[in-house]
């Protein structure tokens, strides 16, 4: 494990190579829908800044799987960062993201934010699934500098991190790389 104090928590090796392969094989035949363009991060000019696919499916399916990926999050939170947060909403979209090298697939400056206002977004939990080696597609934070999370580019590696915080994925250079995203949420700003 990994912590960086004030932004973000690594797990290494959470998941096993068996553990991905199910994980993948499962939300593969049980996605629920493509993601709609209207919820990609854009810039000021209304341009998208994400550039991959991504699929969805509820967390309620995929949960019997990742159960103790949210008993994890919800411990370190307690441990160190001291969010209030709600459980892991049954109904909730999880993102499963497909960056490919064959169209450069990235994601840019952005940050992650809930349009609720009885809720905040308080953390982005990220599952490496990718099965196969893969080049480029570095995870980068922005607070005051530029920060390459270099522990998190291993399949089955799980980064935890503030949802408020910049962040940006850069383009897959060769490969592909397959993430699952899960947010969570609190009340307004406790």
């Amino acid at each position: 494990m990994k912590f960086n104090r004030f932004d973000y928590w690594v797990w290494e090796n959470f998941f096993s190579k068996e553990e991905i392969y199910k994980i993948n094989r499962f939300i593969e035949t049980n996605l629920d829908q493509d993601e709609s363009p209207r919820f990609a991060a854009r810039n000021k000019k209304g341009v998208s800044r994400k550039f991959l696919t991504t699929k969805q499916i509820q967390w309620n399916k995929i949960r019997p799987l990742l159960w103790k990926l949210e008993d994890a999050v919800h411990s370190i939170n307690q441990e160190h960062f001291e969010f209030h947060l709600h459980p892991f909403p049954s109904k909730f979209m999880c993102n499963y993201n497909i960056y490919s090298s064959k169209t450069k697939d990235h994601y840019g400056w952005h940050y992650d934010q809930c349009t609720a206002i009885e809720m905040d977004m308080k953390f982005t939990v990220l599952i490496n699934l990718s099965e196969k080696h893969y080049q480029g597609g570095k995870f980068e934070i922005f607070n005051a500098i530029t920060h390459t999370v270099e522990s998190y580019n291993k399949p089955g590696d799980v980064l935890m991190f503030k949802s408020f915080l910049n962040h940006r994925v850069k383009k897959v250079t060769k490969g592909e790389r397959k993430t699952l995203t899960i947010f969570t949420f609190g009340p307004r700003w406790k």
